[in-house]
């Protein structure tokens, strides 16, 4: 009996150590595969400056003798990617803002990218991109008249504030530099790129779909620094 009961127990730890064993090796293959993983993320979230300037909006806001909005606007920019070797594929999103006394214009925009990682100086990966993407503007303008009393203002049937949209396909392009994180991936700190528009785009009349009579191609170079 008693050598029955010894030989259950060995079997059961023989078992039970298995067990832990097949438990361990797992755990480890998982552990693997997820720093697999993240070694081959590419991210970035930073500031953004970009001069962005719709000539033909600012021909004819200044024809009516408004002052254009400024060409300068700065916002925030992130992205996120997974490097695929060679070849990264990406997501990534933006905005910006300016204003001034009598205007207001901001963008967004939302794209996907493919770049590279395979080129290499030092520490430092040089990474080309290309990508295409949505990009949408609003541009906002206060109306002030003199010698115009409230009454007079309501009674107007423009109101005091023009809003103009403008959404547009376009290419964007250029070059990011990034450094490499043991165990994070790649953290891209600048990237500085143009992005064009496919197509002239309609400046529309904000609240319904009236053609606002100017169009403009999409031409903005930016920079984006990453914290």
């Amino acid at each position: 009996m008693r050598k029955r009961f010894l030989l259950f127990a060995l079997s059961l730890g023989a078992v039970s150590l298995s067990f832990a064993q097949e438990q361990t090796e797992q755990a480890s293959t998982a552990s693997r595969k997820y720093w697999k993983f993240r070694e081959r993320l590419d991210s970035y979230f930073g500031l953004m400056a970009a001069y962005n300037s719709p000539t033909n909006l600012n021909a004819l806001v200044r024809s009516h003798n408004f002052k254009s909005a400024p060409n300068f606007q700065f916002g925030l920019g992130l992205g996120l990617g997974y490097d695929i070797k060679p070849i990264v594929l990406g997501l990534n999103l933006d905005g910006a803002l300016t204003f001034s006394e009598q205007s207001r214009s901001h963008f967004t925009y939302i794209g996907i990218y493919a770049s590279t990682n395979e080129w290499k100086a030092k520490s430092t990966v040089i990474s080309p991109f290309v990508g295409f993407g949505l990009q949408s503007a609003v541009s906002r303008y206060r109306i002030k008249e003199d010698n115009l009393n409230a009454s007079d203002l309501f009674a107007s049937n423009r109101g005091n504030i023009i809003e103009l949209n403008q959404d547009s396909p376009v290419l964007d392009f250029g070059i990011a530099l990034k450094k490499h994180k043991p165990g994070k991936g790649n953290f891209q700190f600048l990237r500085l790129g143009y992005r064009l528009g496919l197509k002239d785009a309609d400046w529309d009349l904000a609240g319904n779909t009236q053609y606002a009579g100017v169009t403009d191609r999409t031409q903005m170079g930016y920079l984006l620094l990453s914290f």
